[in-house]
């Protein structure tokens, strides 16, 4: 049998301590060679000390050693000589080597831990395997060195599901495996105890988390029972401070005087409950609220009321003291601010369920005037990651609120928040803050800009709603009405006006007039707000993008991000991450825009972004995964989402925008459907600029493909529509990428102007990957065009701007680069063998005269199969023949 076998009632124990019984495998051996060695094995109760032990044994009387378990086991003394020898008989002493194992847990009044260089001398110098095992670190001090240590730690969640499954099997563990976790912390004692207790079938996740709490209470009493009086008192005081008082004012809380401190502090250490002298508080949540729940209530709340009262006394920190008044149920006059202070605290700290706990209790505790607004604004805060709906309440709940601290941001805080998702609602409440007499005229300014920012996305306030929709002619242009600008831009000197400037930016752009005024207005919104107004400098980061400001955006959106994250506005975070996923696509950097997209989901989980911002989430996901070759994706991410027809916003517009385009690439028939419904949203909001959501060239290009017969009369008005309005925008980007789709829509001749118009454009624009896309088509339709030498120049800008970025999308410059590679096969297999011949030599460089040498041919015979080859191939001479007949005709 291999050494490192467990014995068959450890196995499951020992579960995850392959190398640690491999290290005191090596161990035994070294000894059994004549050597010596000293092992430490700590860890915290249930972790399998004993357990690792006990194999220890096994492996070292396996090895020949002769095992000494308890300090009170006769010890083999040295080798005796003279009259003790003859007195002895003919009995010699045991000459094996000695295997010491000393079991803490297990031996708690052996007394102090003999050193090895002890042992070794009371064993006569023979070879010594000495194994202690332990809770307390210290220990390590008192064996003296040389000395390996192994440390023991709980199960991975690994190892717990291969428990599980080996209790219950692979179907019902799965859903026990979080539920096991939580309630056990990996301990082993406590798992394989709670699967004692109840074998298979399998229980619920309730019912094994009672069963767990029932084992593991049951093992922190037999560990106090064996602990002396005061340390289970110093046990209970550091469960109730939970760290937050030093170790003598634990050792005051559980009544220990001065002289017997320390000896109380050893006692709990060996109990292997505690943690150390600098943090004297208990290593685990689970065993802190077991141990307090094992105490009498009336105990209980005494030892926590006596926290608060020693606190007090000490002049400690508001957050410390409200966190042990969150034990009681104390209602005095100071109990509101020191739980407000604590909420704060944990919040800060990245607790929100424990802030979220906190504020609501100093909310419950009385909390008055200005210290009630600013709960209420820290509660809404830690709910933003827990419960969204339930912060948006809170906020609402702070706009309201009459009163305010001096010098308070709460009420703008909150309008920024909920500018962040924008709607009526929101821009009523913010309205309804704004002309409360208690807030600061600077403040007023702000929150009316915030307010003007929330209605951007849906129009001007009090807006109809849809008008009928738009029919691609002649007049679908003139059906828009005028979009209502405002007259100011908003452009102070201060944060207050950040939002307003933010505002006029968005209109401006979304109208897509006054490009320069725009840039001007995003970029001082983006500069000039405040630490924690996120709405508009994101309004103003995504207005940089669409004007091709992108370097500013780039770094406006770091700045956000940073900032939110540091804040805690994880709202904040996913949408500035998703400005980066937009502004990615836009420069056509696909693999960062799905890293940004998987970031934003990951930061924000999609069941918590608002209603009104996961369609633009959606919409984003559908046209990278397009961008990235996988329709099937797209379609699987716009399948399920259909816009709330309650709701007229950009981003609404926006997923159908997708929704077609998804349907326009895969070939559906309802992608004009969709465009269609777009194109009347936008419109109805007054955004008629490309940059923002191109649906009349996309339009153009499904019209193109479904009804190629009325095609001409439907598509010209709508692409001579988005060209004046991309002109009017002037973002080269934007001019650049209609002109790419109008080539793709229009046939013939129209069709090339446009696509080189379109490369000239964004040769020197942020959108390189729309660059890539214009060349390659400008490269296929010069193939049609019957003008390969010309398209072959073109896809080789294409090919090296690829390699170059490989983060560029590829596909469509691979598929033209198929059809170039098929040319000069087709080519070849238009000649006749003798002119293929004669071509070959003519596109190496060979002379006519130098051809007819070589094939002992007449000149005039060479010239005559060079005319028919040049007739054949569509060229015009011989600086054709290298393209017509691929780059490796000289090796042909």
């Amino acid at each position: 049998m291999s050494p490192l076998r467990p014995a068959s009632g450890a196995r499951r124990v020992l579960l995850e301590r392959a190398d640690e019984l491999a290290l005191l495998a090596q161990a035994v051996r070294e000894v059994a060679d004549g050597g010596s060695a000293t092992v430490v094995v700590h860890g915290r109760p249930g972790t399998g000390r004993s357990t690792l032990l006990a194999e220890t044994a096994v492996l070292a009387r396996r090895a020949g050693l002769h095992v000494v378990t308890a300090p009170t086991a006769p010890y083999p003394g040295p080798e005796p000589t003279g009259a003790a020898r003859s007195r002895a008989g003919a009995q010699e002493p045991p000459a094996a080597p000695v295997a010491f194992l000393r079991d803490e847990a297990r031996q708690p009044g052996a007394g102090p831990v003999e050193s090895a260089q002890s042992l070794v001398r009371r064993s006569g110098g023979r070879p010594l395997l000495y194994v202690v095992a332990c809770a307390d670190p210290s220990v390590l001090a008192e064996v003296g060195p040389p000395h390996h240590e192994i440390l023991l730690r709980p199960l991975s969640a690994r190892a717990v599901r291969a428990l599980l499954v080996e209790a219950y099997g692979e179907e019902a563990a799965g859903p026990l495996v979080p539920a096991a976790l939580a309630a056990t912390g990996g301990n082993p004692a406590v798992l394989c105890g709670t699967l004692h207790r109840r074998p298979a079938p399998a229980p619920g996740p309730e019912e094994f988390v009672a069963l767990a709490d029932q084992v593991g209470r049951h093992q922190l009493r037999s560990t106090l029972a064996r602990a002396p009086r005061q340390a289970v008192a110093l046990l209970r005081a550091a469960a109730a401070a939970d760290g937050d008082f030093s170790f003598h004012q634990v050792c005051e809380l559980a009544d220990i005087h001065l002289p017997a401190r320390e000896r109380a502090r050893a006692d709990a250490a060996r109990t292997g409950l505690l943690g150390p002298v600098t943090d004297p508080r208990l290593y685990d949540a689970l065993v802190t609220d077991r141990l307090l729940g094992l105490m009498d209530d009336r105990d209980r709340d005494g030892l926590h009321e006596s926290a608060v009262r020693l606190e007090r006394r000490y002049q400690g920190r508001q957050s410390v003291l409200g966190r042990l008044v969150a034990r009681t149920g104390l209602t005095d006059s100071w109990v509101p601010e020191a739980l407000y202070a604590a909420g704060v605290e944990a919040r800060r700290s990245g607790d929100d369920a424990g802030a979220a706990t906190l504020l609501a209790s100093a909310e419950d505790r009385g909390a008055q005037g200005g210290l009630r607004t600013e709960v209420l604004l820290e509660l809404a805060r830690a709910q933003l990651s827990l419960h969204p709906d339930a912060a948006d309440r809170g906020f609402l709940r702070v706009l309201a609120e009459p009163a305010l601290r001096d010098g308070s941001t709460a009420r703008l805080f909150a309008a920024d928040v909920l500018a962040l998702r924008g709607g009526s609602e929101a821009a009523s409440a913010i309205a309804a803050a704004a002309a409360l007499r208690t807030t600061p005229a600077p403040q007023q300014r702000a929150l009316h800009g915030l307010r003007e920012l929330t209605l951007t996305d849906t129009g001007a306030p009090d807006h109809p709603g849809p008008a009928p929709a738009p029919e691609a002619g002649p007049d679908a242009g003139a059906w828009a009405a005028p979009f209502p600008l405002p007259a100011a831009d908003g452009a102070g000197g201060g944060a207050a006006d950040a939002a307003r400037a933010a505002a006029v930016a968005w209109r401006l752009c979304s109208a897509g007039r006054e490009i320069g005024r725009a840039r001007r207005l995003a970029a001082g919104a983006l500069a000039r707000a405040g630490a924690g107004q996120f709405a508009p400098a994101l309004v103003a980061a995504r207005v940089l993008v669409i004007a091709d400001g992108v370097e500013l955006a780039r770094h406006g959106l770091e700045r956000i991000e940073a900032e939110a994250r540091r804040q805690g506005v994880r709202p904040a975070v996913g949408l500035a991450l998703l400005n980066w996923a937009e502004l990615a696509l836009r420069t056509g950097d696909v693999s960062e825009a799905c890293s940004r997209l998987d970031e934003a989901i990951a930061e924000v989980p999609r069941r918590h972004w608002h209603p009104r911002r996961l369609p633009r989430l959606t919409a984003l996901e559908a046209l990278i995964a397009l961008e990235s070759g996988r329709p099937d994706l797209a379609e699987s991410a716009v399948s399920g989402a259909v816009p709330d027809r309650h709701e007229y916003g950009v981003d609404q517009a926006f997923l159908l925008f997708a929704r077609g385009l998804t349907e326009l690439r895969t070939g559906r028939t309802a992608a004009a459907a969709h465009l269609r419904e777009c194109g009347r949203m936008l419109l109805a909001l007054g955004c008629t600029n490309p940059g923002v959501v191109p649906w009349r060239s996309q339009l153009a290009l499904a019209l193109a493909g479904a009804e190629a017969s009325a095609a001409p009369d439907a598509i010209s008005p709508l692409l001579a529509e988005e060209l004046a309005a991309a002109g009017a925008w002037g973002a080269a980007s934007t001019v650049g990428s209609v002109h790419l789709r109008t080539g793709l829509a229009l046939p013939g001749p129209k069709a090339l102007v446009h696509l080189c118009t379109a490369v000239r454009i964004l040769t020197d624009s942020v959108a390189r990957g729309r660059r890539v896309q214009a060349l390659a088509e400008l490269a296929d339709a010069l193939f049609d065009d019957g003008r390969p030498g010309e398209g072959r120049r073109a896809l080789d800008q294409a090919v090296s701007a690829t390699r170059a970025r490989p983060g560029l999308p590829a596909g469509r410059v691979a598929e033209v680069a198929a059809r170039y590679e098929e040319l000069p096969r087709t080519n070849r297999a238009r000649l006749s063998p003798a002119q293929l011949r004669v071509a070959l030599l003519a596109a190496e460089g060979w002379s006519n005269r130098a051809i007819a040498l070589e094939l002992s041919v007449s000149l005039r015979t060479v010239e005559l199969h060079l005319t028919h080859s040049y007739r054949a191939l569509g060229i015009t001479d011989r600086s054709g023949l290298p393209t017509a007949l691929g780059h490796d005709a000289g090796t042909g």
